[in-house]
């Protein structure tokens, strides 16, 4: 049998459990949803990441190396070919790519040309292999010469995630190469799904704290209030944990905004500083090759001539100096130094450091690469005579430009007349003509380069720092020179994970520039924005938790007073219990309306009707017919608020016979309070009222 209210309970029970379940779903479909939101970001950064290795690569590669390049097996042999497959290579290794290549469009096809795979690698295509399967984003590619990052697509090599960009004719907007990068699809689907696992787990951990929320509640309703104990704070403890939570993922989520925000900032400005630093190499290149033209259609080029050619090259500060270096055969050194002396350079000799560093002549060889002119002369005077060709690095870079027909760079060398200075580059380009066969070489301050690029984009204001590094395709690193001249480069190898990073292919070297931000311009562009979220997420965390604390001890206090007047009425109602009980009278209690109330067991002996057949019922059922209008006179002046001193009626017992009852009764609100008593002598009452009920009202 259900007992009276239970049915209440029950709503409010499937009424809690409802919205439980619905605030459940609603949590997993947040957090289904920011899986979902940072997979895609998570994607875009990968493919983002691709398309600067492919773009920045691109832009460093210059159009006479692809103008050279056949894309065909014959290209094993071409210097162009080896030094870009070097230069991809030493890239490659260093910041962790899995494959980086080239591509062009021939005869209607797509083939590969220069790649950073090794010949025997499973993924490797040598100089001419045809992209059997390419997709229609590949061609779509060659036609429209944009970057695209393309994938995940299946090829005849796998699945990739795969990022290009072009290498453009600067004259025509042709397109000469294309720059590929890849990525296979495994590790791009664990990124992936490694950044959706974060918002799952903060949704299954709101849910947990939910869930044992739920459970203490429902196990707090199964005692008593002065038996709760601390489950009594249960509610302020989830307000605060899930607050807590709330405001840690709202912190989160500003401070990655705020770094994106950032990086995006400085990136722009690392992107000017790079394009300055890689536009004095270009510059460079072209002031080389400008000297070697004017070597090669010269009848003749004099020394004072020379000098009032180069050094207005040498007037920025990022060359040391600039320098004719001829080759001389052994019998033709007595006349090369006769010629200089002529010239005014009377101890002008060939010579050559020994093992001491002493300078002695230089003998033993069969050819000779003397610094013939030299500018500025001041500084660079007691350089004249150095034979180039003695010096193990300097004499590598010579075979290299002679035997590539391009401009080739040193390794780290200390150049003349600068001991102390970071070290720099010696580049040399060949020429060749009936009248000259020799170099022109440039001695390259790699610290003035970089200072002047950041000079140019404002880069000393926003304290950015550069490292400037030389990478080999054994994976090795050799640091040049870092910016500003009081910071020391704290890098053992060259990781992009320490800034951003950007590649320099230059004169058959592969230089890698990473910039990354010093405390000044972190203070230029602070981070308040996640403290200040991770303030009012405590703040309201913990106004909420003290609300909560409050209104629950409210609760307590009510709930203890309800429990004293419940008491205190249990006590009143026992006690009137037992005067209805022991009272001789017959006592009742009814409505206005005259249906009963209550009675003493008084009634039950006098009239024979159990309680529970008075209870509930209408006096007027029990009153002899005759004496109804009296009664109905009574109740009229009991709701008008007059007690009735005495009313005397009949009442009818369950034999049928009658009893004589005298009533005196009081109302106080709705309710009537009577007492009554049985009059044996019926006869005597028929003497006085003849039968009739007698009343008397105050």
């Amino acid at each position: 049998m259900e007992m009276p209210g239970s049915g209440g309970s029950s709503k409010r029970g499937a009424r809690k459990r409802f919205f439980w379940w619905l605030g459940a779903l609603g949590i997993l479909a947040v957090g289904v949803g920011g899986a979902f939101q940072f997979g895609r970001m998570a994607d875009t950064e990968l493919r983002e990441d691709l398309l600067f290795h492919a773009s920045t690569i691109a832009r460093t590669i210059n159009v006479e190396t692809a103008e050279a390049l056949s894309f065909t097996a014959a290209d094993r042999d071409n210097p162009h070919f080896q030094r870009l497959r070097a230069q991809m290579t030493a890239y490659a290794e260093a910041v962790g790519l899995r494959s980086l290549y080239s591509m062009a469009w021939r005869d209607g096809r797509i083939v590969f040309g220069p790649e950073s795979l090794a010949e025997d690698d499973p993924y490797a295509s040598p100089p001419g292999t045809v992209y059997e399967k390419p997709s229609a984003a590949d061609l779509e590619f060659f036609q429209t010469g944009r970057s695209v990052a393309i994938g995940p697509q299946t090829d005849e090599y796998g699945t990739f995630i795969s990022a290009l960009a072009p290498v453009l004719d600067p004259q025509t907007g042709e397109l000469r190469l294309a720059i590929g990068v890849d990525m296979e699809a495994t590790a791009w689907r664990v990124a992936v799904n490694r950044a959706r696992l974060g918002p799952l787990l903060f949704a299954l951990l709101l849910l947990a704290t939910l869930l044992v929320g739920q459970t203490l509640l429902g196990r707090r309703e199964r005692f008593p209030a002065e038996r709760q104990g601390w489950l009594r704070h249960v509610e302020a403890a989830l307000a605060a944990a899930v607050g807590l939570e709330l405001s840690l993922a709202a912190t989160w989520l500003a401070r990655d905004a705020e770094l994106r925000l950032r990086q995006n900032n400085f990136q722009a400005l690392a992107r000017a500083q790079s394009s300055i630093v890689m536009e004095g190499f270009r510059n460079l290149r072209g002031r080389l090759n400008t000297l070697g033209r004017f070597f090669e259609s010269s009848a003749y080029v004099d020394r004072r001539e020379f000098q009032n050619y180069a050094e207005p090259l040498a007037r920025d500060g990022l060359c040391q100096g600039w320098g004719w270096v001829p080759s001389v055969a052994a019998p033709a050194v007595a006349d090369v130094e006769a010629e200089a002396q002529r010239d005014g350079l009377t101890d002008f000799s060939i010579w050559q450091d020994n093992a001491e560093g002493a300078r002695i002549p230089a003998t033993g060889h069969e050819r000779y690469f003397p610094m013939f002119y030299v500018t500025p002369v001041p500084k660079l005077e007691k350089m004249l005579g150095f034979d180039m060709g003695s010096e193990p690095v300097r004499r590598a870079a010579l075979d290299e430009a002679r035997r590539a027909g391009q401009a080739t760079a040193t390794d780290p060398v200390t150049l003349f007349a600068l001991p102390d200075q970071p070290k720099g580059i010696v580049v040399f380009q060949a020429v060749a003509s009936r009248r000259y066969k020799g170099f022109v070489v440039a001695s390259v301050r790699l610290d003035a380069l970089v200072e002047l690029a950041l000079l140019r984009s404002g880069g000393r204001e926003a304290a950015n720092a550069v490292d400037l590094f030389q990478l080999e395709p054994d994976g090795k690193t050799c640091p040049l020179t870092s910016f500003p001249s009081n910071h020391v480069c704290g890098y053992p190898s060259w990781t992009p994970g320490a800034g951003i990073s950007f590649p320099l292919f230059a004169f058959g070297k592969t230089f890698g520039l990473i910039i990354h931000p010093l405390p000044g311009w972190l203070a230029a562009h602070p981070m308040r924005g996640q403290w200040l979220v991770a303030l009012a997420g405590l703040v309201l965390t913990g106004m909420l938790t003290v609300f909560i604390g409050f209104l629950t001890r409210r609760r307590a206090v009510l709930e203890k007073e309800v429990q004293a007047r419940t008491a205190e009425l249990q006590t009143k109602s026992d006690e009137l219990g037992r005067f209805f009980s022991s009272a001789l009278d017959l006592l009742c209690i009814t409505d206005t309306d005259g249906y009963v109330r209550r009675l003493n067991s008084e009634w039950e002996k006098m009239l024979g009707y159990p309680q529970n057949e008075l209870i509930g019922h209408a006096a007027m059922d029990f009153i002899h017919p005759e004496d109804h209008r009296a009664t109905l006179k009574a109740l009229s002046s009991l709701r008008r608020g007059r007690p009735i001193l005495s009313l005397t009626i009949r009442c009818r017992r369950k034999d049928g016979s009658y009893r004589w009852i005298e009533w005196k009764a009081v109302s106080s609100g709705p309710l009537v309070y009577a007492s009554a008593r049985d009059i044996p002598n019926a006869g005597r009452w028929r003497n006085i009222c003849g039968s009739r009920p007698c009343c008397s009202i105050a």
